[in-house]
């Protein structure tokens, strides 16, 4: 009864200033119900999002459960994947190149690509380069980081059974 209580309260008391606290929480609690909270919003608000210090801090496992969200344009999930690459580069190139078969690749213009890695930077370069890779090579299967349906993956739960 308790966390009934709870999760109506920080429903009802949400907004995108806490998003970051109340996605720790639903982590920290294992809290499907919030999670999936999280995530419809996230996804509603991808573009208020997209830039912020929140899409730079989250694991490579809720951005693939992002770019797997109904709803979401190719443009969309790009611009999240690049904006999120700004958290930790080195780190996360290898990823950023397995999460771009999450996504139809072929509608992006070399003239988007251009709007989205703009810099000429050593990681916009490698980000271009690894986007006209996938492009040729992409071929709409899920990449997974672990043993998770395509189910899974659009509700949120993989962060759970990964155990973040």
């Amino acid at each position: 009864q308790l966390l009934t209580w709870a999760l109506e309260f920080v429903c009802t008391n949400f907004t995108k200033n806490n998003l970051q606290a109340v996605w720790e929480c639903a982590l920290e609690c294992k809290s499907a119900d919030l999670l999936g909270f999280c995530f419809n919003f996230m996804t509603s608000s991808l573009d208020e999002l997209i830039g912020t210090p929140f899409i730079k801090t989250v694991d490579c496992k809720a951005v693939q459960c992002l770019l797997v969200q109904d709803g979401l344009t190719s443009e969309q999930k790009l611009r999240l994947l690049a904006s999120w690459m700004e958290g930790d580069e080195a780190k996360r190139l290898p990823i950023f190149e397995a999460l771009l078969s999450l996504f139809h690749l072929q509608d992006l213009s070399p003239e988007f690509l251009s709007t989205v890695f703009k810099s000429n930077s050593a990681k916009d370069k490698k980000c271009k380069e690894a986007v006209e890779k996938a492009k040729k090579t992409n071929s709409d299967a899920y990449v997974l980081f672990g043993d998770y349906s395509e189910e899974k993956q659009k509700s949120g739960l993989t962060l759970f059974e990964a155990g973040t």
